[in-house]
């Protein structure tokens, strides 16, 4: 039986610096700090096989593409479960995979995007006006949870737009301001600066850069696993990432948030992943 994991170390130290480096002075609009480069890496996982790579666009499906991943790549189901203090996704182990080395970080290697040039490049998508519904959502319930998970961007969008979470929390003014908190954000401090859990999906996917061979869209998630499965020749469980993790009934809230000076500010803000990932601004947003 060959070994299934890696048997070699991470990039650590001076070379992962140099790596970073490099990747920054190509990539300079990207990446204009090394701490971005080394953020972006981290959200891309490759596995002992290298076969592919999966950049984690937030709120797109991310976990149910991770544990159909992780079955094509092993052969069984992801069966662990665990609850971390620190992150309040109900299924926080796919995430994990890098931690415990099952999966690597383009981070950890030397290479850094060389190391997946003969990788099936691979990322998913999401309807972004159903997406910032979600993820406004996905906020607010840390808020209800008095859970440290996004604390950080809680106090700041409480100072920078007047955001209440008293009287702002889950409601249609509340979400405006949510996505005025984004657009500023960005303004100020560039897309690199915005939380991957909202940021504009190519600002993630980064298509000039990754290159990625197939993009998923969630509200086809199913179909787009399949074909990855059949791409590497790797059986696949049926029903397998066909459910949303993390939707935080975002299907439901939609019609009360999305009011027309949402969906202008949707629009606007996220107006390259219209454009990129092919949908239309005023689709039924699944």
């Amino acid at each position: 039986m060959t070994y299934p994991f890696f048997t070699g170390g991470r990039a650590k130290g001076p070379t992962r610096h140099r790596m970073l480096a490099v990747l920054s002075e190509r990539h300079p609009e990207a990446f204009p700090t090394l701490d971005q480069a080394a953020a972006w890496s981290e959200l891309v996982f490759v596995p002992p096989s290298r076969r592919w790579a999966f950049v984690r666009n937030g709120k797109a499906g991310t976990t149910s593409a991770l544990r159909a991943l992780f079955e094509m790549e092993f052969g069984v189901p992801l069966t662990v479960k665990v609850t971390l203090p620190t992150d309040i996704n109900s299924d926080a182990a796919p995430h994990q995979l890098a931690a415990a080395d099952v999966f690597r970080p383009l981070s950890a290697f030397p290479a850094g995007l060389s190391a997946i040039d003969g990788a099936l490049r691979l990322a998913t998508v999401r309807h972004p006006a159903s997406r910032a519904v979600s993820a406004f959502l996905y906020l607010c319930s840390t808020q209800y949870a008095a859970h440290p998970w996004f604390l950080r961007e809680r106090l700041r969008i409480n100072a920078l737009v007047g955001f209440d979470w008293d009287s702002d929390f889950r409601t249609a003014s509340g979400f405006e301001k949510f996505l005025r908190y984004i657009e500023d954000t960005r303004a100020a401090a560039g897309p690199g600066s915005v939380n991957p859990h909202w940021r504009a999906q190519v600002e993630t996917v980064l298509p000039e850069i990754y290159r990625p061979h197939l993009v998923g869209k969630v509200e086809h998630l199913g179909d787009f696993l399949t074909e990855v499965a059949e791409r590497l020749g790797q059986p696949l469980k049926q029903g397998v990432g066909t459910g949303r993790a993390n939707a935080s009934g975002a299907s439901g809230a939609a019609d009360a948030l999305l009011t027309p000076t949402a969906r202008a500010l949707v629009a606007r803000i996220y107006a390259k992943d219209f454009e990129t990932f092919g949908y239309l601004p005023d689709a039924q947003s699944a």
